[in-house]
């Protein structure tokens, strides 16, 4: 005897009413892959964009002295114009100790070396002009930018 579980366990039969009753083999089923929201990693990826070192960094909180080292009259004016279109806060202008600066340079005040590789990455000058001079040069800033004979290939002259 057996019960017909199909049918709220109502039905019943002899074991020879078994036999037409075979349970019917559970289809096979195809497993879902769920899509993720990571690159492929075949060779033909794009690689991402570079990390921009200044990124985090704006001209506009970077405090800057502007000394003129040429006998060029209306230099520092010229670059102090340049400097505050760029968005840099220009705290002072004047005349470096002497007139035959042969390249312009960044002097660093407060130890803060990534304004000084952007100013100098915005001019166009060299990392090898970047002097760290901590101190006080008398007026409160990051940056002493000296602007040398060197100035006619500088950004800001363009």
């Amino acid at each position: 005897m057996w019960i017909d579980v199909r049918h709220g366990g109502n039905s019943t039969g002899t074991a020879s009413e078994t036999a037409a009753v075979t349970p019917r083999p559970e289809r096979a089923t195809t497993p879902v892959v769920e899509p993720t929201n990571t690159a492929p990693t075949t060779e033909s990826a794009v690689p991402p964009p570079p990390i921009d070192p200044f990124r985090d960094i704006h001209s506009d909180v970077i405090r800057v002295q502007l000394l003129n080292g040429t006998n060029t009259a209306g230099l520092a004016k010229k670059v102090r114009t340049w400097m505050e279109q760029n968005g840099y806060d220009v705290r002072d202008t004047g005349n470096a100790d002497n007139n035959r600066y042969t390249t312009s340079q960044i002097q660093i005040r407060t130890g803060n070396t990534t304004a000084a590789n952007l100013l100098a990455s915005k001019l166009g000058l060299a990392t090898s002009n970047i002097k760290n001079k901590p101190g006080n040069s008398g007026v409160e800033v990051d940056l002493v930018l000296i602007i040398g004979a060197d100035h006619t290939r500088l950004n800001f002259a363009r």
